[in-house]
């Protein structure tokens, strides 16, 4: 199981929440806190987790199309580690594009390729699905970079 742990200053997350910030918006659609004195990141959560922004579309196509850039630059370099672990950004980045561009909030990584079958983007859903599980066995695979990235 990965878990992501992030220490945050308080100060700034409703300003990062209002803009959209995606890291900021998924803790506090899903994450759980593993410590909150005064109950600060509840008061968070309670305001903010029905009216979160959807992340922003258009970031999560140009964070692909870099993603897809050092794709390419590590499969000439023959670095096919380096281009295992960009390859799952690259599609993750092109998943939550395609879901908040339907108005369907982002979930976890794992879960993305189910919310992309009720979309019908069953292609994406399948490279994704097929990167996660050989990941998950240790082993990289060599899809191609096709796509609209």
């Amino acid at each position: 199981m990965e878990i992501d742990l992030r220490k945050v200053n308080f100060d700034c997350v409703e300003e990062k929440v209002e803009n959209g910030h995606d890291l900021v918006s998924w803790a506090v659609r899903f994450g759980q806190p593993l410590l909150d004195n005064g109950r600060a990141w509840e008061d968070i959560v309670h305001r903010w987790r029905s009216r979160l922004p959807l992340p922003d579309p258009k970031v999560s196509m140009d964070r692909a199309k870099a993603m897809r850039k050092r794709m390419e630059e590590m499969r000439d370099i023959g670095d096919e580690d380096a281009f295992a672990d960009l390859q799952v950004s690259y599609l993750t980045h092109r998943a939550r594009a395609c879901l908040a561009k339907a108005g369907v909030y982002p979930q976890s990584r794992p879960e993305l390729p189910c919310q992309l079958r009720k979309l019908g983007e069953l292609q994406l859903a399948g490279e994704l699905e097929a990167i996660l599980s050989e990941r998950e066995n240790g082993a990289a695979i060599g899809l191609g970079v096709e796509g609209n990235a």
